[in-house]
């Protein structure tokens, strides 16, 4: 939900709540029984489902609708989401529990209207996401099965712009009857190109592959903002093996990048301590 935010990937939870509308609009008896999706509050949710109850001989109108927003994300998609699907069954359920249609309108305008994706821009370095958030889960409260918790991720290089989306998506919250609970956010780190460690690294691997290196910010949750708003002034750097599809089932590490960045820590450790003596 941060290295790759910028790829306006889908959110499966936005989706469903599109198409459960969709249903509700094409079938007034629709009642929402329930809705689940996403598990990582750092990933974006790949996968969600919704529970309805319509009344019998209506099933066709609610696919239908269904089927109509699945077309048009594949369309508005195209090839980027090439494994995109909406599935409409009939599941067998132990109870008819549903949620008050006013809880119904207020869960989904909730999952609707929460900000998600890109929000910013930087206006320093070019092409990089500055601030972001990501609706991350949905589902029935583990601690109480009367409510539902609703799981966002904020991330920002500048802590003023993280606090205001932050205070932006409470008020949202109070508008709607929900109550806000707010973890202690990612601190911010500003990139710094000019950075002494930076400059260093980059020289050593410049030498190391014989390549030239091009510096880049990039948009993710870092130790280093955490070190930082500890230890102010902190040199610091983040650099490692490529990695590919972060926090999600796919995560891959490509194993011949490995081995070039160990070696690149020894020379930059060695290079460092040189410098201190």
């Amino acid at each position: 939900s941060g290295i790759d935010i910028h790829q306006d990937r889908g959110n499966a939870i936005v989706m469903i709540a599109r198409a459960v509308r969709a249903a509700q609009a094409a079938e007034e008896s629709l009642q929402l029984a329930g809705v689940q999706g996403g598990d990582k509050h750092n990933a974006i949710p790949r996968e969600c489902s919704a529970t309805a109850f319509v009344e019998p001989g209506t099933e066709g109108a609610v696919r239908a609708a269904v089927d109509a927003v699945c077309a048009e994300l594949r369309s508005e998609y195209g090839d980027f989401e090439t494994s995109l699907k909406m599935v409409t069954e009939k599941v067998e359920v132990d109870d008819r529990l549903v949620l008050a249609d006013e809880s119904a309108d207020k869960l989904l305008s909730l999952l609707e209207l929460i900000p998600n994706g890109v929000i910013k821009k930087s206006h320093v370095v070019e092409g990089l996401t500055e601030t972001s958030n990501n609706l991350a889960s949905v589902a029935l409260d583990s601690e109480n099965a009367d409510t539902y918790k609703v799981v966002a991720s904020t991330r920002s290089s500048f802590s003023g712009a993280l606090e205001a989306v932050r205070r932006q998506i409470a008020t949202l919250a109070k508008v709607l009857g929900a109550a806000v609970e707010q973890d202690e956010p990612y601190a911010g780190w500003a990139p710094d190109m000019s950075s002494p460690v930076v400059q260093l690294v980059k020289k050593e691997m410049e030498e190391l592959t014989g390549k030239t290196v091009e510096l880049k910010a990039l948009h993710a949750g870092l130790e280093c903002g955490v070190l930082g708003d500890k230890m102010a002034g902190l040199d610091m750097v983040s650099f490692g093996p490529t990695i590919t599809g972060a926090h999600s089932p796919d995560e891959r590490v490509k194993i011949d990048t490995v081995q070039p960045f160990w070696t690149l820590i020894l020379r930059t450790l060695e290079k460092l301590a040189q410098e201190k003596a």
